[in-house]
C-alpha cells in the first residue's frame, strides 16, 4: 500500500478487511504510529544518469515562518551541484553526469531563517563511478548444443529453422505452422478482430545465426496494425503488435490450434511453489482459465508454449480469458485480448510462443543425474557412470555471494572460498560437477555495491530475506534481473571462475517473477525475458571457461517455465511435496497416490523440454503427527523401509517417461541400482 500523511497530528492506522459484496467488516486493526523527522527520500538510478528527490514539502512549509523551501545537492568537494525551490511534495529527477566524480554525495532539504540555513533532513549517497561491469557486450553467438539458425523463402513464404524445430510463414503475422521434432506442434494460429483473421505478411528484417527479426504493417480501414518479432536460436519468439481502432472493433483474440493428438496435456505456471503455483492437467475437456504468464500444450515429447509477461494492457472484463477448447480432432488455445476497442483507442500486445523440447539431451542422459554431495565419494569411476554426476553442497550458506565475504566479521575472510575450492576438489576426484549454492538473484549486504544501488536494483514490493546465520540479523537483497544488478553479478561470476574453476552452478528461486520498481523500468509484470536473458548469459562464461560446457541447475519449484529455462541443464522441481508444505505423504501415502500421468509426462519428465528433470521428492523421516510413528522404528527413527518404499513410488512413475528423479533425500540404493541398469 502507498499512502501519504501530511499532519504529524494523527497516530494511529486503521486496517480493515471488508467482504465488499456483502458489505461485511470482515477483521481490523489499530496500529500505532509516529511521524518521523524524515522530509526528503532519494533514489540514484545512476544507470539513466539521474536522481530522483521525493521531498515532504507539506510537512516542511509549516516548520519555516514563510520561507521558501529549498533542495540542494552537495558534491564530495562540498559544491553545490544542483539547488531549485520547491513548492509541492511532487517527486522531481535531477540530472546526474556519470562523469561526475566518485563519492558521497548529499541531498538536502533546507530553508533559509532568519539569515540562517536550516537543514530539516540531510541524505548521503554513493556514487562509484563508471564500474567495469557496465561494459557488457551483446551475446551474438550459438552456444552448443544448439544450432544456428536458417531462414529459407522470401517475401512473406519462409521457413525459419532452428535445432529441431521450424516456424513457418506464409504471408502471415504469426507462424502457420510449427513441427518439433518433424512433429506438428501448430497447425494454424491467427490474431482476429471482429471475427475476421488479420493477414499481414511480414518481411524478414535481419538474419543472423543467433537471431532473426520480422517486421510488418498494416493499415485498413477499420484499424492500423504494426508488428515487430524476433526469434532466437533457442526458438523463444516474442511479439509486438500494436492495434490503432479507426472505428469501434469487437473481439480481439488469438486462436493457437494444436493437433489433438498432441494437445495431450496442458502446464499453467506463474512462479511456481509459494508464487502463484501452477495446473498439470490431462487435456480431456474444455479449460477455462485467468491470465496465466506461461501455458504449454503438449505430450509426451514434443509441445507448444505460449507465454506473456502481463495481462496489464488487455482490454477484457472477461475473468477466464484464456480457454483450451477441443473441436473435431483439433484442441485450440484461446487468448481474449480485448472485448472491444472503441474509435481512437489502441492496444499492445505482447506475447511469446516457443516450441519444445528445446535442445536435444546429452548424450550420456540420463546418467547426468544431479542431487547431494554426500554420496559423491562412492562414485564409480570413469568410464562407469557416477549415480551422482552433479551435485550442490547444502552447507553453503546462501549468502554466500562470491565467497569473499565474512558475515559483517563472523567469519574469517577467505574460509567460504576456501571451503568452495575444498567442495570442488572433492567433485573433481569423485567424477562429478560440482553446483554451489547461489539464488536467482539475492546478493548480500555486504556487498557495498549493491547496497549504494539498491533503490534502483531491487525488486518491487521490495522483499529482501533476513536470516541469522551467525547470531546476527543479515540480509540479503532480493535484485531484479531486469536491472543493472545483472551486469553486476555477471561481471563478478565471470571474475570469481578465473580463481573457482566452476563447471556449473546451482540457482534457487529460479523462476521468473513480477517486479513494480519503475525505477529501472518495471511494470508489475513477470521478467521472463529478463530471467531468459540472464540464464543465457550465465550460460555463455561458463562455456567460456569450460571449452563450450556448462551445467546450470536451477530449482524450478513445479514451474517449468520453459521461455525462461532453455538454456537450463537441469530442473529440480518439487517443493510442494515437503511434508511441512503438503499432505502428499500423509497416512502411508507415497507419490503415486497423488501424481498422476500428467504430472510424470509433462511436468516432471525431462522429454518435453529438452532439460534433465530431477524430481525432487523429499522423504525426510515422517514425523508422528503426519503417520510417523506408524513406520517401522517410529517417527524418532531414520526409517530407511520408508524412503526405500517413498523412492520406489517416484522411481515407478518416472522411469517409464525415461527420466530419474533426483537422489536428494530419497533412498540412495535405489539410485545405485538404477544407474548399474542404465550404465551397463
Amino acid at each position: 500500500m502507498n499512502g501519504v500523511i501530511e499532519s504529524t497530528s494523527y497516530d494511529r492506522l486503521l486496517f480493515q478487511v471488508k467482504d465488499s459484496a456483502k458489505s461485511e467488516l470482515l477483521m481490523q486493526q489499530v496500529v500505532p504510529f509516529k511521524v518521523l523527522e524524515n522530509y526528503l527520500d532519494v533514489v540514484p538510478v545512476f544507470s539513466s544518469a539521474k536522481v530522483y528527490m521525493k521531498p515532504r514539502y507539506t510537512l516542511v512549509k509549516g516548520k519555516t515562518g514563510g520561507s521558501p523551501v529549498q533542495v540542494e545537492v552537495v558534491s564530495p568537494a562540498n559544491k553545490s551541484i544542483f539547488a531549485t525551490t520547491i513548492s509541492s511534495n511532487d517527486e522531481f529527477a535531477i540530472p546526474f553526469a556519470r562523469d561526475n566524480a566518485a563519492g558521497v554525495y548529499n541531498a538536502v532539504i533546507y530553508s533559509v531563517i532568519d539569515g540562517k540555513k536550516k537543514i530539516f533532513t540531510s541524505k548521503a549517497f554513493n556514487y562509484h563511478g563508471v564500474g567495469p561491469w557496465e561494459k557488457t557486450i551483446p551475446e551474438e553467438r550459438v552456444l552448443p548444443p544448439f544450432e544456428p539458425m536458417t531462414v529459407s523463402g522470401d517475401k512473406g513464404n519462409f521457413d525459419i529453422g532452428m535445432w529441431g524445430r521450424v516456424y513457418q510463414y506464409k504471408n502471415s503475422l504469426l507462424p502457420a505452422t510449427i513441427t518439433a521434432l518433424k512433429l506438428p506442434v501448430l497447425t494454424a494460429a491467427s490474431l482476429t478482430v471482429n471475427g475476421k483473421v488479420i493477414a499481414n505478411p511480414l518481411k524478414v528484417t535481419k538474419s543472423a545465426a543467433y537471431r532473426v527479426e520480422l517486421a510488418g504493417k498494416l493499415n485498413s480501414q477499420g484499424y492500423d496494425l504494426e508488428q515487430n518479432t524476433w526469434i532466437e536460436y533457442d526458438g523463444v519468439m516474442w511479439n509486438s503488435i500494436s492495434i490503432k481502432a479507426k472505428e469501434n472493433l469487437s473481439g480481439i483474440t488469438l486462436k493457437l490450434d494444436i493437433p489433438e493428438s498432441m494437445a495431450k496435456f496442458y502446464h499453467a505456471t506463474s512462479a511456481g511453489f509459494g508464487g502463484g503455483g501452477r495446473r498439470t492437467e490431462a487435456i480431456d475437456k474444455d479449460v477455462a482459465m485467468p491470465f496465466w504468464p506461461i501455458i504449454w500444450i503438449g505430450g509426451q515429447e514434443q509441445g507448444l508454449c505460449w507465454f506473456a509477461e502481463s495481462s496489464a494492457a488487455w482490454k477484457t472484463a472477461d475473468a477466464t480469458p484464456v480457454r483450451i477448447v477441443r473441436n473435431n480432432g483439433q484442441t485450440t488455445l484461446q487468448i481474449k485480448f480485448a472485448d472491444k476497442l472503441a474509435k481512437g483507442q489502441d492496444i499492445k500486445l505482447e506475447f511469446g510462443l516457443v516450441a519444445t523440447p528445446v535442445k536435444p539431451l546429452p548424450k550420456n542422459y540420463p546418467l547426468n543425474m544431479f542431487g547431494d554431495m554426500f554420496p559423491t565419494s562412492v562414485n564409480r569411476k570413469p568410464p562407469r557412470a557416477p549415480v551422482t554426476a552433479v551435485a550442490i553442497v547444502q552447507d553453503h550458506n546462501a549468502g554466500g555471494g562470491f565467497f569473499d565475504i565474512t558475515f559483517n566479521g563472523a567469519i574469517a575472510q577467505g574460509s567460504l572460498l576456501k571451503k568452495a575450492m575444498d567442495d570442488l576438489k572433492k567433485c573433481n576426484e569423485n567424477n562429478t560437477i560440482f553446483v554451489p549454492y547461489q539464488i536467482a538473484l539475492f546478493m548480500p549486504e555486504e556487498y557495498k555495491m549493491v547496497k549504494d544501488n539498491l533503490p534502483e536494483w531491487q525488486v518491487a514490493p521490495e522483499n529482501h530475506v533476513t536470516c541469522q546465520d551467525y547470531g546476527k540479523p543479515y540480509i540479503y537483497y532480493n535484485l531484479c534481473l531486469a536491472s543493472q544488478a545483472t551486469n553486476y553479478y555477471i561481471y563478478r561470476f565471470k571474475e570469481l571462475l578465473k580463481t573457482l574453476k566452476l563447471q556449473g552452478v546451482y540457482f534457487d528461486f529460479g523462476p521468473a517473477d513480477t517486479c513494480s520498481n519503475r525505477y529501472h523500468g518495471c511494470n508489475g509484470g513477470y521478467k521472463i525475458l529478463a530471467k531468459r536473458e540472464f540464464y543465457k548469459r550465465i550460460a555463455g562464461v561458463l562455456a567460456d571457461a569450460n571449452n563450450g560446457e556448462y551445467t546450470l541447475v536451477v530449482h524450478n519449484s513445479e514451474a517449468v517455465q520453459i521461455p525462461v529455462f532453455t538454456f537450463v541443464t537441469h530442473f529440480l522441481n518439487g517443493e510442494g511435496l515437503r511434508q511441512m508444505s503438503s499432505s502428499v505423504f500423509y497416512g502411508g501415502k507415497d507419490l503415486l497416490d497423488t501424481y498422476t500421468i500428467a504430472d510424470f509426462a509433462s511436468e516432471h519428465s525431462s522429454l518435453p523440454w529438452g532439460v534433465t528433470s530431477s524430481v525432487y521428492v523429499p522423504v525426510d523421516p515422517l514425523l508422528a503427527q503426519f503417520g510417523g510413528d506408524k513406520e517401522e522404528g517410529g517417527a524418532n527413527s531414520p526409517q530407511e523401509l520408508y524412503k526405500f518404499r517413498m523412492t520406489k513410488a517416484v522411481m515407478a512413475g518416472a522411469l517409464i517417461h525415461n527420466t530419474i528423479s533426483s537422489q536428494s533425500r530419497n533412498h540412495y540404493g535405489w539410485f545405485d541400482k538404477v544407474i548399474r541398469f542404465y550404465d551397463d
